[in-house]
């Protein structure tokens, strides 16, 4: 995850999720909000940082409905 950022997985055409990597979704989540409330503490958000939110939420909620496959 340090290596690759969102950036570059999601929007990729071969981009595809599995039940079993939603642990870390959401640990990804977590690092998301960590850090936006950490820039907030100093007065300032990234909007990349909220849409990169978004786009997991997007993900974590298709992932815990059952479904696997490409993200939408």
């Amino acid at each position: 995850m340090k290596n690759v950022g969102l950036d570059a997985c999601i929007p990729c055409p071969n981009f595809a999720v599995h039940q079993a990597n939603l642990p870390n979704w959401i640990e990804s989540r977590s690092v998301l909000e960590s850090s936006i409330s950490d820039q907030s503490s100093f007065g300032f958000v990234s909007i990349d940082l909220h849409r990169q939110l978004d786009q997991v939420n997007r993900i974590i909620a298709q992932l815990e409905s059952g479904a696997d496959g490409p993200a939408t």
